[in-house]
């Protein structure tokens, strides 16, 4: 190329910068934590990114697992992750003990929402435990310490007047783990989500006994975390992301999807697409928000319980750390 053409180039890029308006750089990268799928969406829908306007232009996400939302406080605080998803007690400890600066900006998550399936506990079919008053002196398991199923369980015994410090033993397994530790009679309750539930109880040999939404009301489980300083730094980018986000998600949700739908959640989750069939993304499985605005009323009530049975030090204000105006400007383009 000769010095005039390299000119002529230059000065048309600088003419179509100057017409648009619009710089183009690196997209940003960011680091998105995701947990059990489908409880938790932010893994699954980028596995959609063909039904997304701005991924790969403005920005790019790098997903990494954890296996409860109380494991990516230490990761936020090591600046490891900018977006992820936390529990109504977990989001409570990072920002009173970790001191993590932390936005709410979207929703994740919902429990006890009528007509849905709520987290269960079910002991076995041979057990003497008929009801939550037979617990008294026995294991009962929860995925982590801090997650919202622990809080919702600690918040359910204290409503049957069970001290859960006392009166029980709240051991931490896995949800993979929670049927074979069951079975195996290493704890005297387990806790399913809709899939596990399913599996379990073709197999038989299970009694439900209770879920926690008669001690909680309806629960705002999971909200959607940026790390502040990320947010601040990236807003633009972060805008576009969380309107992809909303974009995939309602593909996800949508039943005209479905078949598809569950071919790639079967592939992501590398599990049979049968464990999925007839449940998942409907009234069957948990609620999602298809616009991702959480229930911050609600998110304030569950984090004022946890408060109310002596496990938090102090009340917060949860508001305080919330910024919805990303969710909602995604959902004005969206409708536009």
């Amino acid at each position: 190329m000769t010095k005039g053409t390299c000119l002529t180039v230059a000065v048309l890029a600088l003419a179509a910068v100057a017409w648009t308006g619009v710089v183009f750089a690196e997209p940003v990268t960011i680091r998105a934590g995701y947990g059990a799928t489908p409880a938790t969406m932010m893994g699954l829908v980028f596995e959609k990114t063909d039904v997304m306007k701005h991924y790969g232009k403005s920005y790019v996400v790098k997903r990494a697992f954890y296996p409860a939302s109380t494991q990516q406080v230490q990761a936020f605080a090591a600046k490891e992750l900018d977006v992820g998803f936390l529990a109504y007690p977990s989001f409570a400890f990072a920002v009173l003990n970790a001191n993590a600066e932390l936005t709410i900006w979207g929703g994740g998550l919902r429990e006890c929402v009528p007509g849905y399936y709520s987290q269960t506990w079910a002991a076995l079919e041979t057990s003497p435990i008929k009801s939550v008053n037979d617990l008294k002196g026995k294991r009962i398991a929860v995925p982590a310490f801090g997650t919202g199923t622990d809080g919702g369980l600690r918040i359910y015994l204290k409503s049957k007047n069970i001290d859960p410090v006392k009166d029980v033993d709240i051991v931490e397994v896995n949800w993979p783990n929670q049927e074979a530790m069951l079975r195996q009679g290493k704890v005297d309750a387990a806790v399913f989500l809709p899939d596990f539930w399913r599996a379990a109880k073709a197999k038989g040999g299970i009694r439900e006994l209770f879920n926690f939404c008669e001690g909680t009301g309806y629960v705002q489980t999971l909200v959607e975390v940026a790390r502040t300083e990320f947010l601040k730094a990236n807003r633009a980018a972060m805008q576009d992301f969380v309107e992809d986000f909303v974009r995939g998600l309602q593909w996800f949700l949508d039943p005209k999807n479905h078949k598809e739908a569950v071919q790639i959640l079967a592939k992501f989750t590398k599990r049979p697409p049968e464990v999925f069939e007839g449940w998942v993304f409907t009234k069957e499985g948990e609620y999602h928000d298809p616009w991702a605005i959480p229930d911050m009323v609600a998110f304030q009530r569950n984090v004022d319980q946890f408060y109310d049975i002596g496990l938090l030090p102090k009340k917060i204000e949860t508001a305080k750390y919330a910024d919805l105006s990303l969710v909602n400007e995604a959902k004005k383009r969206i409708q536009q």
